[in-house]
């Protein structure tokens, strides 16, 4: 399935949104342009109770009906989990969109497969800290700095719970292992813009500045969109948003140290010196 084919699906059914945060909130912009909201039965979660979205009434998923289409609209560090509710419940007729959602947001790439300079795309992320955090994480894994990890758990929870946190954590250090052992995956790409600017896959772009890999593939998109634009201001990890979010000014200037060496290309030492 493709992007085309999931709206044209959408069409023709009555569907639930599984999820209510980030990934949810951007697939229903989705569907409003889309005009497929007419089909949207609700907006369910796995515990609790939750306010209506834009007046679509939230229920638990365990109140649905089992022959409803459910789209699975979070972050791949939760998807098995939330299959497993699914399970659980009986409803198995399920799609995760996450996959198809930056093309449903910008449109098709206008170039794929493309072979761009890693420190081209390091240069568009500015005054703010998401590689540096990423590569700090990677130096603590390595055994290199006991606070690498600390700061990687703050700065994503500023986006999700702290337990979605943990499991982030734990699939870095997945993709870290994987990369140690395996190297360079190619088959994953880079969604970046026209300016360079990562809409997808800082995680990656970590991995490979760290490694010393001097270019990686990627999907370029149309139109010139921010990331920012895509993910709200609080995804650019600025140093007012750390500031404001639990991050001493100590924890800043070790930042600032680590930013300097990445855009200076120092990759023969640990950054946590």
């Amino acid at each position: 399935m493709n992007a085309k084919e999931l709206l044209g699906l959408l069409e023709k059914k009555e569907f639930v949104i599984y999820g209510t945060g980030h990934v949810a909130q951007k697939f229903l912009k989705v569907i409003q342009k889309e005009h497929l909201d007419k089909n949207l039965k609700c907006f369910a979660v796995s515990f609790g109770e939750k306010e209506p979205i834009e007046g679509i009434a939230v229920k638990n998923i365990r109140e649905i009906e089992k022959d409803s289409l459910v789209c699975i609209a979070v972050h791949n560090s939760l998807l098995n989990e939330m299959t497993g509710t699914l399970q659980d419940v009986g409803i198995d007729h399920y799609v995760w969109i996450y996959p198809y959602l930056y093309e449903l947001l910008l449109g098709e790439p206008i170039k794929t497969d493309v072979k761009i300079k890693v420190d081209d795309i390091i240069r568009t992320c500015g005054d703010d800290y998401r590689i540096a955090i990423r590569c700090a994480a990677i130096d603590h894994y390595c055994g290199k700095n006991t606070n690498g990890f600390d700061w990687y758990m703050k700065s994503q929870a500023l986006h999700c719970s702290m337990k979605t946190a943990e499991e982030r954590l734990r699939r870095f250090c997945k993709l870290i292992s994987d990369w140690q052992r395996l190297g360079y995956d190619e088959s994953k790409r880079i969604l970046i813009n026209e300016n360079y600017e990562i809409i997808d896959g800082n995680h990656r772009v970590a991995l490979a500045w760290y490694y010393g890999q001097e270019e990686i593939k990627c999907e370029i998109f149309g139109g010139n969109i921010s990331a920012c634009e895509v993910h709200g201001e609080n995804a650019m990890l600025t140093k007012r948003i750390l500031l404001q979010n639990g991050f001493s000014l100590q924890e800043i200037q070790e930042l600032d140290k680590i930013n300097q060496m990445i855009k200076g290309g120092i990759r023969n030492e640990s950054i946590s010196r």
